[in-house]
């Protein structure tokens, strides 16, 4: 094979490091693509230097272990090095400056440590950085604003510290910026505003505090937008509106009422005040909407764990597309509209610890995708609806400290998926059918 130049067998073959010493005489390789197969223990070095053509060394999801090869940089053409998703150990190698036609470095989900050498700003060509999943623990380099041509940097859930670096408003080639899950500190910079090309930016589960800049109303392309769970305070700016492609994102300002399109909207665990703006009822193509541990208040229901109350309204109705609607530890009162019914996207309906009222609707009963409802610790009376057992999807079904009566409907008998059923503390009489006795 002395001739061969290209090699993949990354289809699950279940090729084992056996293998390697098949191919160790084929110096003219330039691809290589081993992904998705058994390799274990240590690459050997010999790989490195055999095959010093390599171009292309593509190793994801194996068992790979070990720190990696100081000798990898015999191998100074290699454009593309993707060793993600495997067990590899130790630093990033310091000299990693000598592959500088390097233009994709995949290393996620491994167990590196330390520090992304400051070395990596001669890697001018670099348009592809994914480190995310893995245990590396200083600060993010301001070096990295040299590598002008990333498209993508990914380091989310490792444990980087200190502040985001302002040097990355150089990286003006920049779509996705994923820096969730570490411990970075400081305040949302006001130079992401001029990484206009965002189509994704993550800083969620940091200890990031301060406003939210309005520069961020600048970022007109981004799709993505996770803020959650920090330490941010203050007013939501009205540029947000501007962000009109925004899939998921974080904001309550009045101008959120012209994101069309907007699926999804997180901003929970922080510091947010004040009321919800009635313009979410006009986010018709609304999925999940999740407002969680944070001081909203006011009578727009809509959060989880806040001081919300008043009456469910019945324009919630208008949002047909919501499939997630959690809504539980809040001070709501009187009846579960009806109107929850004309939401048959819905996959979970959580109203628990409140102080609703009235019956429970039929109408609940057209929620086909139903998965799972929650409307314990409540004030609901009057029977169970046997509408409820045309919930065939339903794997959790959680009714107890309401004041519920009557029998139980055996109609319940129909939810072939249920496994976890709370009918406790009401006023139910009658036995338990048969049917239901195997619910945990």
């Amino acid at each position: 094979m002395p001739l061969l130049t290209q090699l993949a067998f990354n289809d699950n073959y279940g090729l084992t490091s056996k293998f390697l010493g098949f191919i160790l005489d084929c110096h003219n390789l330039t691809f290589m693509d081993l992904s998705h197969n058994k390799f274990n223990g240590t690459i050997p070095e010999s790989l490195f230097t055999n095959l010093g053509n390599l171009k292309y060394i593509i190793l994801t999801d194996n068992s790979f272990q070990g720190p990696l090869s100081p000798k990898i940089s015999h191998n100074f053409k290699l454009k593309d090095l993707r060793l993600g998703q495997n067990h590899f150990s130790g630093l990033i190698p310091e000299d990693i400056e000598v592959l500088f036609n390097l233009r994709t470095i995949s290393l996620y989900n491994n167990s590196l440590e330390g520090r992304i050498p400051s070395s990596i700003s001669q890697l001018k060509g670099l348009s592809r950085l994914s480190l995310r999943i893995n245990s590396l623990n200083s600060t993010i380099p301001s070096e990295l604003g040299f590598c002008t041509n990333l498209i993508i940097l990914s380091l989310y859930t490792n444990s980087f510290t200190g502040e985001i670096p302002p040097e990355i408003d150089i990286l003006t080639k920049l779509q996705y910026l994923y820096l969730s899950e570490n411990q970075l500190s400081g305040s949302i910079l006001v130079e992401l505003g001029k990484l206009t090309q965002l189509q994704a930016l993550q800083l969620a589960s940091n200890e990031l505090s301060g406003e939210i800049p309005f520069e961020i109303g600048l970022l007109t392309n981004l799709l993505i937008l996770f803020l959650f769970n920090n330490n941010l305070f203050g007013s939501i700016p009205p540029e947000i509106g501007n962000l009109k492609d925004l899939d998921l994102s974080g904001s309550i300002p009045h101008e959120i009422g012209n994101l069309n399109d907007l699926e999804a909207l997180g901003l929970l665990e922080n510091q947010l005040s004040g009321p919800i703006p009635v313009e979410l009822g006009k986010l018709t193509q609304l999925q999940a909407l999740r407002l969680a541990s944070n001081e909203l208040s006011g009578e727009i229901p809509f959060g989880i764990e806040n001081q919300l109350s008043g009456p469910i309204p019945i324009e919630l109705g208008k949002l047909t597309q919501l499939q997630d609607l959690e809504l539980g530890s809040n001070e709501l009162s009187g009846e579960i509209p009806s109107e929850i019914g004309i939401l048959t996207n819905l996959v979970i309906l959580s109203l628990f610890n409140n102080s609703l009222s009235g019956s429970i609707p039929h109408e609940i009963g057209n929620l086909n995708d139903l998965e799972a409802l929650g409307l314990l610790e409540n004030q609901l009376s009057g029977p169970i609806p046997v509408e409820l057992g045309k919930l065939t999807q339903l794997h959790a079904l959680y009714l107890a400290s309401n004041e519920l009566s009557e029998e139980i409907p055996t109609l319940l008998g129909n939810l072939r998926l249920l496994f976890s059923l709370s009918l406790s503390r009401n006023h139910l009489t009658g036995e338990i059918p048969q049917n239901l006795v195997n619910c945990t």
